[in-house]
């Protein structure tokens, strides 16, 4: 597809809806604030937070839904979405502001009752000594950070002290960390904001020519590229000679930087710029198919003439002889292509139809008639357009007498008819008890029959 039709499909999931997600709770809002407005009802708090919880409760049911099944899926998985892999954010801001004494975001979490600050990009910079050759890519993949406690604190990885930052989780009280680093059951997709990586069209030329100039988004390129895919404790680790471009070219020659990361810089790069330069594609046919070109044998070789030319030789032979038969034409009689029909029937048609469409074998009705009810059906005669009733004796016709019913009769003979069929509803009622259901002719008493005995609820 064109490269916006992809990108707006891609990302649409990625913008705001802040609005949406709100107005669900708008009811919820106002009937706290009218519950909150009025004086207490009960004396206890316990019987007026009960009251309170019940009114927001019964707000919010009334415009949010859940059916039993999606409830039971929801309590047990905490999501109606399934996604492939699991993704992690890798905080490349952060670890860069703090390589260059900057500020970073933090949060607070606790251990027990003690307090603490959890800094992402502290992670990695204080990560153990055992992943020291480990790339912020591969770490935050690869790796997740869990509180230590009595029963994992021997199989998990220990923050250090010999990096130039010290992590937030260590107690000076009990003299160790309240965090440590264990490898994930499953690696996770790295997550980054692909905008801090400068389009590299504007470069000019390739980034890894040696010969090319460096300029500035050359510089910003590489510096992320060496956050991301270059182990490092501190920001000279990722510079030569001044130059974080030079950098990134020995990290590829010496095969710290592999077919794996130069791969995700492309799908990134072809994700944030290269998709918006293509307005169309070809398809597969188009673009495994070459275009024929003129050969110099055969007809292609022979040049045709100028319009602007006259004819001469064998092009003027052929003209006078295209002429000569058209002339040989014989004129039409305009007298027979005027005589047509005034009117079309497709009678003849219907009728070359096996057994005249199914016109010429149909049933001979007839019945046994009882003593109660001698009339078993009401039709209108096309004749005296009134309603007259048969029975038993009129149908004892001769062959030379035989009326075919009319579609309306074999309609309602079939409609009307009260045959019964047994069976069992073993696969719904799970038992094997033998009931009598009508014909399953598509009529409503047929299919509230089947229903009831069946025994489905009104919603099934």
């Amino acid at each position: 597809m064109p490269g916006p039709v992809g990108q707006y499909s891609f990302k649409y999931n990625l913008k705001g809806t802040q609005k949406e997600d709100t107005q669900e709770y708008d009811r919820i809002k106002l009937a706290m604030q009218k519950t909150l407005s009025k004086l207490r009802t009960y004396e206890t708090d316990r019987s007026e937070a009960m009251k309170r919880l019940l009114s927001a409760s019964f707000a919010h049911q009334k415009t949010n839904v859940v059916g039993a099944a999606m409830a039971s899926y929801l309590t047990r998985n905490k999501s109606r979405f399934i996604f492939s892999h699991k993704t992690v954010w890798c905080p490349l801001r952060d670890i860069m502001s703090l390589l260059t004494e900057g500020k970073a975001s933090v949060s607070i979490s606790n251990h027990t009752n003690i307090p603490f600050f959890q800094c992402s990009a502290l992670h990695y910079l204080c990560r153990p000594t055992e992943l020291e050759e480990t790339s912020a890519f591969e770490f935050y993949s690869q790796y997740e950070v869990v509180r230590v406690t009595s029963m994992n604190e021997d199989e998990l990885l220990k923050f250090t002290h010999e990096s130039p930052f010290q992590h937030p989780s260590y107690s000076s009280f009990r003299g160790k960390f309240l965090q440590g680093i264990k490898a994930r059951s499953s690696p996770h997709l790295i997550k980054i904001f692909q905008y801090d990586f400068p389009d590299t069209a504007e470069f000019g030329a390739s980034f890894l020519d040696e010969t090319s100039d460096v300029v500035e988004s050359m510089e910003q390129y590489s510096k992320m590229i060496l956050l991301l895919f270059v182990p490092y404790q501190q920001l000279s680790d990722i510079l030569l000679d001044g130059l974080f471009t030079l950098r990134v070219r020995k990290a590829v020659v010496d095969g710290i930087i592999g077919e794996a990361a130069i791969s995700f810089l492309q799908n990134m790069q072809d994700t944030r710029s290269n998709s918006l330069r293509i307005t169309g594609l070809e398809d597969d046919l188009q673009r495994c198919t070459a275009l024929m070109k003129k050969t110099d044998d055969g007809y292609n070789n022979i040049q045709e003439p100028n319009d602007t030319e006259e004819l001469e030789g064998y092009y003027l032979d052929e003209l006078l002889e295209s002429l000569d038969d058209d002339a040989e034409i014989n004129v039409p009689d305009m007298t027979t292509i005027n005589n047509l029909p005034k009117s079309l029937s497709l009678k003849a048609i219907r009728q070359k139809g096996r057994n005249g469409c199914g016109y010429n074998s149909l049933a001979k009705m007839g019945f046994q008639s009882s003593e109660d009810n001698n009339s078993f059906l009401e039709v209108e005669d096309a004749s005296s357009q009134s309603f007259v009733a048969h029975n038993a004796s009129e149908t004892e016709c001769s062959p030379t007498n035989i009326i075919e019913p009319t579609q309306t009769d074999l309609v309602t003979v079939l409609l009307h008819r009260r045959t019964r069929r047994s069976r069992t509803f073993e696969e719904i009622t799970k038992r094997k008890e033998i009931v009598q259901v009508l014909d399953p002719n598509g009529s409503v008493k047929s299919i509230i029959d089947w229903a009831r005995k069946a025994r489905l609820d009104r919603e099934q």
